[in-house]
């Protein structure tokens, strides 16, 4: 009588097209990637992973058997994606060299393909940043309304004797759903400052 415990277990890595990955590059066949027993119920995989994959829609499949030769198969689909969101700036418009010439900032507002959040951070030639009260040294970023790829910022921003004439840095931020960050920065020449 052969004993039915776990004899082996071994790996595959699909990508949507239907390669499989051999531990250096990808074929057409289907090939198992190796694994070792560290205790009863957990395996490491020996073969080496792809250092870069294109982005896109990959398929994990386990394969175990047991000593009488029986095979048990389990997948698990994921997306890989590590490009940030494509981000736009098209409020203040720039003019000639990326810089915007304004007197208030009024909304802030722009485009970002792919985006979970977007984040504005005003930043002064002196280095520091606009936290909705005052400038600080450390990088602060207001969150901005998103809603079907456009996004906004109106509260929060400094107006008045809060944003005195000189040399602004617009920085914006968007994250995707796996993380990625896209970022924008638009140079802001405060031309006077209008009454708060």
């Amino acid at each position: 009588m052969v004993s039915s415990g776990l004899k082996s277990v071994v790996l595959q890595l699909q990508r949507a097209d239907g390669q499989y990955w051999n531990g250096r590059v990808y074929q057409r066949a289907p090939f198992d990637l190796r694994t070792r027993q560290l205790d009863r119920s957990f395996f490491a995989l020996l073969d080496t992973l792809p250092s870069r994959s294109p982005d896109g829609r990959y398929t994990w499949t386990a394969i175990a058997t047991d000593n009488a030769g029986n095979q048990a198969r389990a997948g698990q689909t994921f997306v890989l994606d590590q490009t940030p969101p494509a981000l736009l700036i098209t409020s203040p418009a720039a003019e000639a060299g990326n810089t915007a010439r304004l007197s208030d900032l009024g909304t802030i507002s722009g485009r970002a393909s792919g985006a979970v959040s977007v984040e504005v951070a005003l930043k002064r030639a002196d280095g520091s940043y606009w936290n909705r009260r005052e400038y600080q040294d450390e990088p602060f970023f207001l969150e901005a309304a998103l809603s079907n790829g456009a996004w906004s910022l109106s509260a929060g921003l400094p107006s008045g004797a809060d944003l005195p004439p000189g040399n602004y840095v617009l920085l914006v931020r968007a994250r995707d759903e796996a993380g990625n960050a896209g970022i924008s920065s638009r140079a802001i020449v405060v031309t006077s400052s209008p009454a708060s």
